[in-house]
């Protein structure tokens, strides 16, 4: 069975691969037809070994999901988790956090995190200060240690970043090709159910 999902400016799609699905991403026909460019980012979520063999699942996440925060120094849109008292509807499987944020000139953001979880932030465009006066640039990313409660942010000439991160699951990771696991027995398994077409037909993606 064969579904195709359109992606829009600004939406975002929770794709759970669960025991496995055969899928692919491409630019679509309205793009290759009109023209223009595309600017889009692939975040991969480890999922906690009990659901490893739900069924696969994907949703598009329209705007109103995902609130946007408009400040004097900065707009922001909360993907996943909470931030200023502004929550998203989307789900996951535990804690975690996804922001966009773009700074205006001249302007600094001490956005709060949980100590005990993983956090990362990725420019995207401009240059953003960071801790001990480091400078991050477009494609540069930082990985925070689980030792502060503040992430702090501040762009001279205004920037884009996202801030991600979330609860650690602190289980064995065992990857291999496509397929993340947790043990090499598993790995196996999941040769053999993609081998078998448990996991769809290949021949059917086009």
């Amino acid at each position: 069975m064969n579904y195709d999902f359109q992606i829009e400016q600004g939406e975002f799609m929770m794709f759970s691969s669960g025991k496995g699905a055969i899928h692919m991403e491409e630019s679509g026909q309205r793009l290759k037809k009109e023209g223009g460019s595309l600017h889009g980012f692939q975040i991969w979520l480890n999922m906690p070994a009990q659901n490893k063999y739900d069924d696969p699942t994907t949703i598009v996440h329209r705007g109103k999901q995902m609130p946007t925060i408009v400040k004097k120094n900065f707009t922001g849109r909360v993907v996943l988790g909470e931030l200023m008292g502004y929550k998203s509807d989307i789900k996951t499987f535990t804690p975690t956090f996804y922001y966009y944020i773009k700074l205006n000139k001249q302007s600094r953001l001490d956005i709060p995190v949980d100590p005990t979880h993983n956090a990362f932030a990725y420019c995207v465009s401009g240059k953003v200060e960071i801790e001990d006066q480091h400078e991050l640039k477009p494609n540069q990313l930082v990985l925070y240690k689980r030792d502060g409660d503040v992430i702090n942010l501040y762009s001279e000439e205004g920037a884009e970043v996202f801030v991600l991160g979330g609860q650690p699951l602190n289980e064995p990771v065992y990857s291999y090709g496509p397929f993340v696991m947790n043990s090499e027995e598993q790995i196996m398994r999941c040769y053999a159910d993609y081998q078998s077409g448990k996991m769809g037909d290949p021949r059917q993606v086009n």
